[in-house]
């Protein structure tokens, strides 16, 4: 009797397999995808591959850490000798981080009215639905839901928008609006001949 000592090693890679197939996203966050490459009896096999993205969503490292750029939608991919696979990738809107307030700054005449906008944005600056408080910061004016900003008085203040706990402000200065009547003061004056009166 004789034996032969047989070990059975894996063969060549015959797939790749990308980890999770999909995943969703947040902006502000970043996702962790992993590789796999097995021959054709579902043997692990060693490989060296290259990452890359699809659909201008964000990038992704040697280690498979992917970092959005922007919300949409495209694949983070592994190639390695000729093979490759992919994960669809969505990326969502992130946690509010920011409101801006446009124009940040106006001058109104008082027989006008100002239209302000507020956009909440994440911290990769895509816009969000969040509602918008409007307010205004001294006893200029008035502001409507719709961001519609109404002069009462003369001066400077301010319009503005809070979302949870964001804020923003856009400085206001109400001036003098046209001309719309004149007065002759006094309104009327008796006076004698030879006599003179001064009227403004």
């Amino acid at each position: 009797l004789d034996t032969a000592r047989v070990t059975v090693v894996a063969g060549r890679a015959a797939r790749v397999v990308v980890s999770p197939d999909s995943a969703v996203v947040p902006a502000d966050t970043t996702a962790r995808f992993a590789a796999a490459a097995y021959d054709v009896q579902g043997n692990p096999v060693s490989v060296s591959g290259q990452w890359s993205v699809t659909g201008g969503i964000g990038a992704i490292d040697v280690t498979g850490l992917f970092t959005p750029a922007g919300a949409g939608r495209g694949t983070v991919r592994y190639s390695a000798g000729g093979l490759l696979d992919s994960a669809g990738v969505t990326v969502v809107v992130g946690a509010p981080s920011a409101i801006t307030v446009l124009p940040d700054s106006a001058t109104i005449p008082a027989d006008s009215s100002g239209l302000f906008t507020a956009r909440v944005t994440d911290g990769k600056g895509n816009a969000r639905g969040d509602a918008v408080v409007w307010s205004v910061a001294g006893a200029i004016g008035a502001i409507d839901a719709g961001g519609r900003f109404t002069p009462s008085a003369l001066g400077a203040g301010g319009v503005v928008a809070t979302s949870g706990a964001l804020l923003d402000t856009a400085r206001v200065t109400v001036v003098a609006g046209r001309a719309s009547r004149v007065v002759v003061s006094p309104d009327s004056a008796a006076i004698q001949v030879g006599e003179e009166a001064a009227f403004t």
